[in-house]
């Protein structure tokens, strides 16, 4: 799918609209300068799930993000936004160590995330960079981030570079290294529960 002009796009519901990949290296909604809202649907298999950059909108509601293979949604640019309400995003898997991304906000975009799940991604849960970048969660849950494809990372919530995260009433919950983590990047955390990350000796994780 890549909208040209604004539009509203209504699946009957995630189970039964399934936009599955055969492969290949598109997206399951490519996503330049023009607002849409997506409702009611499911992006299996995609390279990325949904891809949004140079000023364009997107409101995704009661939809399904799973099995992607390289990021569930990312958003780039100033002037880009992402409203994601009661969606899952699950399962993002890649061969290359710094994806599987579930959620990734860079180069001055906006993310707000409301009432949704990201769960059993790889590498980053939800990835927030650069300056300008911002991504805003409230009443969500980021859980079971799990290593890149060489071990490493499994962070639930990464705030670099300048970018940063305001999180309400949301929760962090069993990320495998680390739940939360700064490098460069800045959060503020009301009203949330941050557990259960899993240690790795000698280290300084388990946050």
């Amino acid at each position: 799918l890549q909208p040209v002009r604004p539009m509203t796009i209504v699946g009957r519901c995630a189970e039964h609209v399934v936009v599955q990949s055969p492969g290949g290296n598109t997206s399951g909604l490519r996503l330049r300068s023009v607002r849409v809202t997506l409702e009611g649907v499911t992006l299996q298999g995609q390279y990325t799930g949904v891809a949004i950059d140079s000023g364009g909108k997107l409101t995704l509601r009661d939809s399904v993000l799973v099995a992607n293979r390289e990021v569930g949604v990312t958003v780039a640019h100033a002037h880009s936004s992402l409203l994601v309400e009661r969606t899952v995003i699950r399962s993002t898997t890649s061969a290359n160590a710094l994806f599987g991304r579930g959620v990734q906000v860079q180069a001055g975009a906006l993310a707000v995330i409301r009432d949704s799940a990201v769960l059993g991604n790889q590498s980053f849960g939800v990835f927030v960079t650069d300056a300008s970048s911002k991504v805003e969660l409230a009443d969500s849950i980021v859980a079971g981030t799990l290593p890149s494809s060489r071990g490493g990372y499994d962070i639930g919530l990464s705030a670099n570079e300048g970018g940063s995260a305001e999180v309400r009433r949301s929760a962090f919950v069993a990320n495998r290294d680390r739940n939360v983590m700064f490098a460069g990047g800045t959060a503020s955390i009301f009203d949330s529960v941050v557990r259960a990350a899993t240690p790795t000796p000698g280290t300084l994780t388990g946050f």
